[in-house]
């Protein structure tokens, strides 16, 4: 079935004349379904080979890149140091050439040289670039530039530029529907830049169409990045509500799949919603804004940054913005606030500014777009690209599998004083799997300490109370207070001494004296231990994480936590926040519709709180020893084995492996360290449980690779490790780190063979295919595995299952739908009027076979997330007609009426590939289906996760590496 083969929903519009527009009662509601998924995705229809793609690139020349090198240099000598502001020289080339496609995020800065790829002719785009180059000198270099060597290096430039010896032009000529193949048939790109082609030829081909009923043209958005594989479209902004604006985002996205020819094209929908005030006390330092020039199909990029003034710090224009202004507002002073409140008003530009969480006011719209919007642009894009010689993708089978969506978290403790038997049950049920798994993990009672911030008492009281009502008396817990400086903010805490007269204390030193500070708190618990004859198991920290002044707990202190505890007692530590955080958080809050009272305030709080401590302690119980629910897993892996083909060699897998890179860079604002750890998890299926092993640069710069250890040692040990880093070399740091990366996994793999007598073996490519090239989809070849410069590694391990996992390049898949019913006439009979209307719905709990590759088996799996909210027929933008659920004193039924703008968040699954590169003798089918339902098995958490147990423990790794508090997007994930 192809888009085009659909029958053409009712049109859902409202009803015209006052009879039409009551209440009807609908008789019954019913659903078609149409049978094939809808994949939103496009690929090649086999003509249009002869489309030729020309850009226009432009280049500094060796002259100009040799004294913008030393310019550089010298600013960066300069007290304070300067960076080349190279922000500026964007917004003017975005401005002096709108034709652009991409421009360098470091402008030509890199060794490549290159600023730009545009579509204006070499000829035109010289003196564009020209007198962007020269303006950007003139007036935006030559303030910062002040050293004798930056004040020469910025003359030679001037000279270069107004000589028009610094900027060069070529035109680059691209067939994008020309593609190579690998040996095994699968898509191979000509040139570095054919992914970035294609997708700058298709955005080209769109921008200024409408897919969006109702909606105006798209408008195109020149990417930040060369060769990247997308490009961005959207549409002008949408008023939703009083305030409220977004604008809807069409991302194309090209991707291969091994044993495919030819790329797919993916078509992301998602909303960009705009920013009507800023908080004052906002810490993200850049934000992304927008100008959209009247009677252009282009939105132009600048930036907002954050600045100290006198009056404290703010946002305000960057430099990008003042080629904006200049042009369409010569004679407009703008603030960041008169941009945000003002600027979609404006005549000629309209300017607009992303809300990001954190930083604007609450928006009366949220993120997502609804299944309908989706389809509907989708459909809105078919003749686009068929003019393109493009047409959408029919390659995905569906596979019938026992996996369910997700109606409940597993979250049943809260059920245990229902009036429900049936809540009551699940509740039973709950507990005895939990102290099934206590049994099982840590000899039958776990030992946990709650470390209590000085003022929390009560609620670690409460902690305690609760965990040994919920639990049955399954958990033994001690309250041991810590010290009142282990925590808080850092303008509270004391300054660490300087080493020497130079010396800036920083990070390290900080954390150093926090580290000191949880001492006495270790000697207390090894007393105890040392008392009862009994080791502890875990440490649940109740501590704050914002204080009065709006300060925020300091970034060093839970990593010096992590670190004190792992060498000080050897277990693995959990946070959670106090409910006064919670009652401050609720009084500032804005109420929304009926205000709350005081103990409806209350008694969410005391739910909350009750939930994130069973979460957290779930997560320190379970989450750290790496367990699954072992019966569930076998259980399900005889039913996917007897249903099948019986496999050649007996039976299920009895154990799983994961191979897998976890990562973590530096960023200036939190001073963090660059971590880069090689991993092998491997789950035992029989008892549920992980253990792990790792490699890192040890003692005199060489690897050094663990030996495999129980999960929650594996951690401890990590966290005593500091920064971890698998090589310091400069010079080819990626190919030793490829070269030391492979060796280690090539041994986990060979030590692996010896224990599992049916092994299978996970791979995360999303992490290691830069260190392991085999795992591209050009390369890698079933039959011949390179590993650690040889041939035919699989050879010392060939019934062993293969699986390569990615979580990132699948389209968003929808069924098709309609609803229909008849209206009910006076007699109470259905008449002969019937309401018709359409209403998709994305795929969730569900697994895909890609039927159009050669030799191979590749399968996109979709989870199940919890929603709110019914989308089903709704637009997020359209009111539209159809059906609504309602309940009265004759019961529930459905009357005809219309369903309002769905304004909620909505998210649907994401889907996650499964390359079942070797099946061991199994049939595909068999692997494909048992990993999907390694994403929901967890003894801790109740819904499906993206990677698939025991890849998915990887999580536990980046915890407990040394650096991982000081991130500042990743905070809040000590407590889930």
């Amino acid at each position: 079935m192809t888009i085009q083969d659909l029958d053409p929903p009712a049109p859902n519009v409202m009803p015209q004349g006052d009879a039409d527009t009551r209440v009807r009662r609908i008789v019954k509601r019913e659903r078609d379904v149409r049978d094939d998924p809808i994949a939103l995705a496009f690929v090649m229809n086999g003509r249009g080979r002869d489309q030729v793609h020309r850009v226009t690139v432009v280049q500094w020349s060796d002259a100009a890149y040799h004294q913008l090198g030393a310019l550089s240099k010298a600013m960066n000598s300069q007290k304070p140091k300067v960076s080349l502001p190279v922000v500026g020289l964007r917004g003017r080339l975005e401005l002096g050439d709108q034709r652009n496609l991409r421009l360098d995020r470091t402008l030509g800065l890199a060794k490549h040289r290159t600023l730009s790829w545009t579509l204006t002719p070499p000829d035109d785009a010289l003196p564009a670039a020209r007198d962007a180059a020269l303006g950007w000198l003139v007036d935006d270099v030559t303030e910062h530039a002040h050293h004798p060597d930056a004040v020469a290096a910025l003359g030679q430039l001037k000279q270069l530029v107004r000589a028009g010896q610094a900027l060069t032009t070529r035109e680059r000529s691209t067939r994008v529907f020309e593609w190579g193949t690998s040996l095994g048939k699968t898509a191979k790109a000509l040139t570095p830049s054919s992914y970035a082609d294609l997708a700058d030829f298709v955005a080209r081909g769109l921008e200024g169409q409408a897919p969006f009923p109702d909606l105006g043209a798209l408008r195109r958005i020149a990417s930040g990045q060369l060769e990247q594989n997308q490009a961005e479209l959207m549409t002008d902004p949408v008023p939703v509500g009083g305030r409220s604006r977004f604008s809807l985002v069409v991302r194309l996205r090209v991707f291969s799949y091994p044993g495919r020819p030819t790329p797919v094209i993916i078509t992301e929908f998602s909303k960009r919603v705009w920013a009507t005030g800023l908080k004052e006390k906002a810490t993200t330092k850049t934000l992304s804004a927008y100008a959209l020039p009247d009677g252009s199909t282009r939105a132009l990029q600048f930036t907002l940054k954050r600045v100290r003034t006198e009056a404290g710090w703010v946002y305000a224009p960057d430099d990008d913005f003042g080629p904006i202004a200049r042009r369409y507002f010569p004679k407009t002073t703008f603030t960041a606030e008169k941009i945000v409140k003002e600027g979609h008003r404006l005549s000629g530009c309209r300017l607009l500014v992303g809300l990001k969480h954190g930083v604007g006011e609450r928006s009366e719209t949220k993120s997502g777009v609804p299944d309908k919007d989706k389809l509907d642009g989708f459909t809105g894009l078919v003749d686009a690209m068929k003019a393109l010689g493009l047409h959408p993708w029919e390659g995905l089978r569906y596979l019938e599998t026992s996996t369910r969506e997700v109606k409940d978290r597993d979250q049943h403790w809260g059920k245990r004083d229902s009036d429900d038997s049936k809540k009551k049950e699940k509740y039973r049920q709950w507990l005895e799997e939990a102290q099934q798994s206590i049994r099982d993990v840590y000899d039958g009672e776990h030992h946990l300490v709650i470390a209590v911030q000085p003022g929390q008492e009560e609620d670690a009281r409460e902690a305690e109370a609760r965990l040994a009502t919920i639990l049955g008396g399954s958990v033994t817990t001690v309250r041991v207070p810590i010290s009142p400086l282990a925590h808080g903010p850092r303008s509270t805490l004391p300054v660490p001494q300087p080493k020497s007269p130079d010396h800036k204390p920083g990070n390290a030193d900080r954390a150093a004296l926090r580290m000191a500070e949880w001492d006495p708190f270790i000697r207390t618990v090894k007393a105890h231990e040392e008392k009862t004859g009994r080791r502890v198991d875990g440490v649940l920290v109740i501590a704050r994480q914002w204080y009065p002044g709006n300060q925020h707990d300091d970034l060093v202190n839970k990593r010096a936590a992590r670190i004190a505890l792992a060498q000080g007692l050897g277990v693995p530590v959990q946070y959670l926040r106090p409910r006064d955080e919670a009652r401050e958080e609720a009084a500032v809050k804005a109420p929304r519709g009926r205000k709350k009272t005081q103990d409806e305030i209350d008694a969410g709080i005391d739910r909350s709180f009750e939930d994130r401590l069973m979460i957290g302690w779930l997560d320190l119980a379970y989450k750290s020893a790496g367990r699954v629910k072992p019966g569930k897993v076998i259980a399900e892996a005889r039913k996917v084995y007897e249903e099948d083909v019986p496999s050649l060699f007996g039976a299920y897998p009895d154990r799983i492996l994961a191979l897998g890179v976890v990562r973590r860079n530096t960023t200036r604002f939190i001073g963090n360290d660059r971590s880069f750890l090689p991993f092998a998890i491997e789950l035992d299926v029989e008892t549920g449980t992980c253990g792990a092993r790792f490699a890192y640069e040890g003692d005199g710069r060489q690897p050094v690779h663990t030996s495999l250890m129980p999960l929650p040692q594996a951690l401890v040990t990590l966290a005593g490790l500091g920064p971890v880093q698998l090589t310091t070399a400069v010079q080819n740091r990626w190919e030793q780190l490829g070269g030391r990366t492979q060796a280690f996994f090539r041994e986990a793999l060979a030590d692996f063979g010896k224990r599992a007598q049916r092994p299978l073996v996970i791979v995360d490519a999303d992490s290691s295919r830069s260190v392991w090239p085999w795992l591209k989809d050009e390369v890698i070849d079933p039959n011949n595995v390179h590993l650690d410069g040889t041939f035919h590694a699989e050879a010392a391990w060939p019934h062993a299952r293969l699986v390569r996992v990615r979580t990132s390049n699948s389209p968003k898949v929808l069924w098709d739908k309609d609803f229909h019913g008849a209206v009910q006439g006076e007699d109470g009979q259905p008449t002969a009027e019937i309401i018709r209307y359409h209403a998709p719905s994305a795929a969730e709990a569900d697994l895909f076979k890609v039927t159009d590759t050669q030799g191979t088996n590749v399968y996109l799996s979709f989870g199940s997330t919890i929603r709110t909210g019914q989308t089903q027929g709704r637009s997020g933008y359209r009111v539209m007609y159809g059906m609504r659920q309602v309940r009265d004193d004759t019961g529930q039924h459905y009357v005809a009426d219309t369903m309002k703008v769905h304004t909620d968040a909505w998210t649907t699954p994401a889907g996650v590939e499964i390359a079942v590169v070797r099946s061991g003798g199994d049939q595909p089918d068999q692997v494909a289906r048992l990993v999907e339902w390694l994403r929901q098995c967890y003894a801790h958490f109740g819904e499906w996760t993206t990677k698939p147990a025991p890849l998915y423990f990887e999580k536990a790794l980046k915890e407990y590496l040394a650096d991982y508090d000081l991130d500042e997007e990743e905070g809040g994930e000590e407590e889930e």
